[in-house]
């Protein structure tokens, strides 16, 4: 029976007097910082290897790989999806109603989108190219900016008595509504 000598580990040389940090291995243990290019467009999860930055080789042998697991932290206003991102943006009944332009925080500063008159809450508008880029590859996703439509808690009683009237105007003559005491205001004058 034969097997490799556990002194020497089959080397043919022992190690008589081995130093507290090594304890004969040759190897020491160190921290070490390297810069290392992160491909536009990685996704989360994903791993780099990084040729000939890990542990060192046995007997003077080769170095061996680096593994870089890439963990993305949340954007605060942006949600990724492949290449696509998606946003939201509140706007209030009248811009709804009217239209009008608003900034959005694009991964390229603020952007101006036109939000058209009646405009439904939940509505997608798509901003070309302003998502992620593609990884390993030419173009960039696109930006969905969901439209959500807010409704305010309180109002004065000029604006209820201007929705009332809205109301009436649009043909909402609902039981519901003219049992409503700012329904009953308005027909009484």
């Amino acid at each position: 029976m034969s097997q490799t000598c556990a002194k020497c580990l089959g080397t043919g040389r022992e190690i008589k007097n081995p130093c507290s940090s090594c304890r004969g291995t040759g190897l020491e243990a160190h921290r070490d910082t390297i810069n290392i290019k992160i491909p536009d467009g990685i996704t989360n999860g994903a791993t780099l290897r990084v040729t000939g930055q890990g542990n060192a080789g046995r007997y003077n042998g080769p170095r061996g790989d680096l593994y870089v697991i890439i963990n993305i932290k949340p954007h605060e206003s942006l949600v990724r999806k492949g290449s696509d991102l998606y946003a939201e943006l509140k706007i209030n009944f009248p811009e709804a109603v009217f239209g009008t332009k608003k900034s959005i925080k694009t991964l390229n500063g603020q952007k101006k989108i036109k939000i058209p008159e009646g405009i439904q809450s939940g509505t997608k508008i798509r901003l070309k190219s302003e998502g992620m880029p593609q990884l390993n590859g030419y173009g960039k996703g696109h930006l969905y900016v969901k439209v959500k439509v807010t409704i305010p808690k309180k109002l004065s009683t000029d604006q209820k008595m201007a929705l009332v009237k809205y109301a009436a105007l649009m043909g909402e003559d609902s039981a519901e509504l003219k049992e409503t005491s700012w329904w009953k205001k308005l027909i009484s004058g």
